[in-house]
């Protein structure tokens, strides 16, 4: 397997690895770090530095796009899908959303998040996921307890190849952390859905 394909394979069990003055780190969920995977990290660890360093010396240097790794641009793999606005009761965003001529969709029930949603979409303005709490404890839970009018929390981009848009923010040196692994989403037919907290935007969704 080619370190990009092991790196990307990586990502997608929700594990990130970095460089940094010569020394490899990683960032992962909570059981990804399987002893074979350990094994093997530490097999590559050599060819892993180089690879990751040198994305980072390019990138400093400007000897690489704002891009990355393939040469197709970020702006081509990624293409803007949503705004998710979390809220305790959709009543009133019902309301709002119909009041703006949104066309609001059915609600469905995301039984991997506990939570209800619906989109709405516009001619003319973006597209709205709004997201409520299912009948138990799920990921919005704290957030709406401190924004209980409602709060844009996420932001959602769609792509065909994940893994270079991982690749690609690596590339720009931006922090990036999967805070949830691709699951199918109710809500997009069963395509598969992946969460990422990356540094200067906070959390991003990524529709595939």
């Amino acid at each position: 397997m080619r370190i990009i394909e092991f790196l990307g394979a990586l990502q997608k069990r929700g594990v990130v690895l970095h460089a940094e003055r010569g020394k490899l780190h990683y960032d992962a969920l909570e059981g990804a770090l399987t002893e074979e995977l350990r094994c093997e990290i530490v097999q590559r660890k050599n060819e892993l530095l180089a690879f990751l360093e040198a994305g980072d010396r390019a990138t400093m240097t400007g000897s690489v796009d704002t891009c990355g790794i393939d040469g197709n641009p970020l702006s081509l793999l990624l293409k803007f899908h949503h705004f998710g606005v979390a809220v305790q009761n959709p009543t009133d965003a019902f309301k709002l959303a119909g009041a703006l001529g949104y066309i609001v969709g059915p609600a469905v029930f995301d039984p991997v998040q506990n939570v209800q949603l619906a989109l709405c979409s516009h001619e003319a303005h973006p597209t709205l996921e709004l997201i409520w709490p299912g009948p138990g404890k799920g990921p919005i839970d704290a957030l709406i307890r401190r924004q209980d009018s409602g709060i844009v929390y996420h932001i959602c981009y769609e792509t065909c190849d994940l893994n270079s848009v991982l690749g690609k923010f690596h590339a720009l040196g931006l922090e990036t952390t999967c805070v949830s692994m691709r699951t199918p989403a109710p809500l997009f037919s069963g395509r598969n859905v992946s969460f990422y907290e990356v540094s200067g935007m906070g959390l991003i969704e990524i529709l595939e």
